[in-house]
């Protein structure tokens, strides 16, 4: 039944008049669709029948219903209120979601946040089939048909076990790591750095001698501290408490690494960008 014929129901049970006649029609209509009187109709006095009370308080709780409906479509338009899903990997991101994450959720106490990770060589496929909003990668991507925010430019750096000789030297050279066993990521693994880590080798003129892959920055690192060999990483990867490794700059310097947001430049759903707007806020403190 039409929240318009309850509302006008709802208005001719709290006011008991039935002088208007287009009223009077509309209320005999709604009693044939019902098929029950909805008034006891006397020479001076109305009243509601049993059925009648019943509607009453049925058309109340609709009209309460379509006020709430009408509040969250508007939330919703506005971005106050829904659900944004993010997709991450490895130290991307690591320093900063979470201060983005609570100052979101300051302004945005009804919307909830879902993380997910992904590998590297998955994200763009889960951003476009929609299982997330916003991707947070580093590294070459395909940026075909999606929005890119840049959110900081990075560089690599060496991490080397604690007592290792070079941990001494304040720069490293990267053609001095030619003999040194090295932990890389998979050519298809979570980081997308392997290419990267590649080509700034090859400029110093050697390939590197892999003694170990590991699919993300911690297992790497544990790798490294436990004296499996040194390792090019994303500077980001700094953040994270790890005993037994030492992380020094290396010379040349790495082309940048940067940091992108990502999401669909059709998406409809408000709370991507302002989402994206508190990632750039964390990174400018």
């Amino acid at each position: 039944m039409a929240v318009v014929e309850y509302k006008t129901f709802s208005r001719a049970a709290r006011h008991l008049s039935i002088a208007q006649p287009p009223l009077s029609r509309r209320i005999a209509e709604l009693e044939r669709q019902i098929g029950a009187p909805l008034f006891l109709r006397g020479a001076r006095e109305v009243e509601l029948t049993p059925a009648g009370l019943a509607l009453v308080k049925q058309a109340r709780i609709v009209l309460e219903q379509a006020k709430l409906a009408e509040h969250i479509v508007r939330d919703t338009v506005a971005g106050s209120t829904g659900q944004i899903r993010v997709g991450y990997v490895g130290v991307t991101g690591f320093s900063i979601m979470p201060d983005a994450i609570r100052s979101f959720r300051k302004s945005h106490s009804n919307a909830s946040i879902k993380l997910v990770y992904y590998l590297f060589a998955h994200q763009s496929d889960a951003l476009r089939f929609g299982t997330i909003d916003v991707a947070l990668v580093s590294g070459s991507f395909d940026a075909e048909n999606f929005q890119a925010d840049r959110l900081a430019t990075n560089h690599l750096v060496v991490a080397l076990p604690a007592h290792h000789p070079m941990a001494r030297l304040p720069v490293v050279p990267v053609a001095d790591l030619a003999k040194e066993p090295f932990i890389e990521f998979p050519r298809y693994g979570p980081t997308g750095l392997h290419d990267l880590v590649r080509g700034v080798c090859a400029r110093s003129g050697f390939v590197p001698n892999i003694a170990q892959e590991a699919e993300g920055h911690e297992m790497l690192l544990a790798c490294v501290a436990a004296g499996l060999g040194v390792a090019l990483v994303n500077n980001a990867a700094c953040v994270i408490p790890r005993n037994g490794v030492i992380f020094k700059e290396i010379a040349p310097e790495s082309p940048p690494v940067h940091l992108e947001a990502l999401s669909r430049r059709d998406d409809a759903n408000p709370l991507v960008a302002q989402f994206i707007e508190h990632l750039k806020d964390a990174y400018a403190r």
